[in-house]
């Protein structure tokens, strides 16, 4: 009768030791990536740091939008075309990550543990203008 737990227990114990595996990798992946900060994504973006949020189960680029504040925005259209802007750089570098080796096991730890992948922008001024986020079945 005691040994009808032990495998269940086990395969337990074997799924939280690959996560905590999967999630040391994953911050490891990140404080790396954050000692090349700032990197220009594109002429309009800067990544200034990679964030890893355990309790949201999300990493995110936390992303400038270079030379633009709030004041600089002054109507409703050039604020959409910003967050267009931001919604087509982020699945571009979606893209891009999905095709080189570093970025291809980045996603693998996060689909391993579930977590999704975010791009916030925000303007020099701080204010956040557009946020995306990925999950797993994005990247598949």
């Amino acid at each position: 009768m005691q040994y009808r737990f032990i495998l269940p227990i086990a395969i337990l114990l074997a799924f939280a030791s690959c996560r905590q595996a999967a999630e040391h990798s994953l911050r490891t992946a990140v404080e790396q990536y954050n000692q090349s900060c700032p990197v220009r994504m594109s002429e309009l973006t800067r990544i200034d740091s990679l964030r890893y949020d355990k309790a949201a189960n999300e990493v995110a680029f936390h992303c400038t939008m270079v030379g633009i504040t709030s004041r600089s925005l002054d109507d409703e259209l050039m604020l959409a075309a910003i967050k267009v802007h931001a919604a087509e750089e982020s699945r571009m570098s979606l893209s891009a990550m999905s095709s080189n080796d570093n970025g291809k096991e980045t996603l693998m730890l996060l689909e391993q543990i579930g977590a999704t992948l975010t791009f916030v922008y925000q303007l020099e001024d701080g204010a956040v203008v557009a946020r995306q986020t990925f999950s797993p079945e994005d990247w598949k």
